[in-house]
């Protein structure tokens, strides 16, 4: 069997420098550890798996990735983004085939039956959440279970850098109020949690194949926008996090038709941002303060994130239209998840309409440098 597994720093670059050929020196620090030089390798992962054997049927392509780099998110989102999915660890809807790692969400009473969403109970084994509310629920009135199961993968535990370039090569999940979750995370929340530590967003396109601001603006949130930034701020669904992002239109179809190079490089001077080589925009920090980096919270290691998020109170504006109907819920609303799931006969189609797989978040290739 053959096995061709990421790729995390060459320890004689830590650790033997003196012996190497002259370099620049590097910013970058992983797991702690400084790195010596720029533009060292210092995480590569393929997605590459043994060959299928006697032993494993061919639908268990799941138990190919590799769990010493990737661990599974599993817990019912809270704050700061309240989700309508739940990060489960059912395998379905999570593999590596052909070289592609594929996250696929489904509905819930997909698995667990019909009315489970508004009568039943979850119980999270395993569960990584640290609040009861994000391992258990009892659905009660308009407290339903999250309607739609998804998937969520972090290198919190084995991968951790501060300072890098960022190169992912993936294409984009398809249908209405679904989003790939892209990101660095912080490994340290030393200025709070949710996004008090702050988020990198490393390359995100809505899947609505039309999304447009209802004011008369026609501002558009489309999957032909693609969006690169960061969210910093407090605890909370107050709506004070600060979202700096930079965007590019696409003049030759949705992100989400087809595999895109999705290039972040962050440095102790900013955050640069490009989508097959070309120049996306620019972004600094804007937290300042005389005890604080201004780079603060972004002077940390943080750590990758990859999944596909569904609805929630912060991606989709309020006071849009996508295809022939409004978003059917507000994002400061207690039924917000109740109304979504009532509107799935007109959500639900966008999901399914050509390829039955066409919610498919793929990625090909992560691979990470010094800088």
């Amino acid at each position: 069997m053959e096995y061709k597994k990421y790729i995390i720093v060459n320890l004689l670059v830590i650790f033997c420098g003196d012996t190497l050929a002259k370099c620049d020196d590097s910013s970058t620090t992983v797991n702690g550890i400084k790195v010596k030089c720029k533009n060292e390798l210092i995480l590569e992962e393929n997605f590459n798996r043994i060959a299928v054997d006697e032993y494993y049927a061919e639908e268990d392509n799941y138990i190919y990735l590799n769990s010493s780099l990737w661990k599974k998110e599993i817990k019912i989102p809270l704050d700061p983004d309240y989700e309508f999915c739940v990060y489960h660890k059912l395998e379905k809807g999570l593999r590596v085939e052909n070289g592609f790692l594929k996250i696929i969400p489904s509905l819930l009473e997909d698995s667990y039956g019909e009315n489970i969403t508004y009568f039943g109970r979850l119980q999270l084994a395993d569960c990584t959440g640290i609040l009861p509310g994000e391992c258990s629920r009892q659905a009660t009135g308009f407290h339903i279970l999250p309607p739609v199961l998804s998937r969520r993968l972090t290198t919190k535990d084995s991968f951790s850098f501060r300072y890098g370039k960022i190169e992912i090569r993936a294409k984009f999940p398809e249908g209405d109020w679904i989003y790939p979750e892209m990101w660095l995370a912080p490994k340290y929340t030393t200025s709070g949690v949710g996004y008090a530590s702050g988020r990198i967003i490393l390359g995100m396109a809505r899947g609505n194949e039309g999304l447009i601001k209802n004011d008369g603006s026609l501002e558009d949130y489309s999957s032909n926008i693609l969006e690169f930034g960061l969210r910093t701020g407090p605890l909370g669904t107050s709506g004070n996090v600060t979202e700096e992002k930079v965007t590019k239109r696409s003049n030759s179809g949705p992100w989400t038709r087809g595999f895109h190079t999705y290039t972040t490089i962050w440095n102790p001077d900013g955050f640069i941002f490009k989508v097959d080589g070309e120049l996306v925009g620019q972004l600094r920090s804007s937290r300042q303060s005389e005890d604080q980096n201004r780079m603060a919270p972004y002077d940390l290691e943080f750590y990758l994130m990859l999944g596909v998020g569904v609805g929630g109170i912060r991606v989709f504006p309020d006071g849009t239209r996508t295809g022939n109907y409004e978003k059917p819920w507000k994002n400061v609303g207690a039924k917000a998840m109740l109304r979504f799931w009532q509107a799935k006969d007109q959500w639900l189609p966008s999901w399914k309409r050509e390829n039955a797989r066409k919610t498919a978040f793929e990625v090909d290739y992560i691979k990470v440098w010094s800088v």
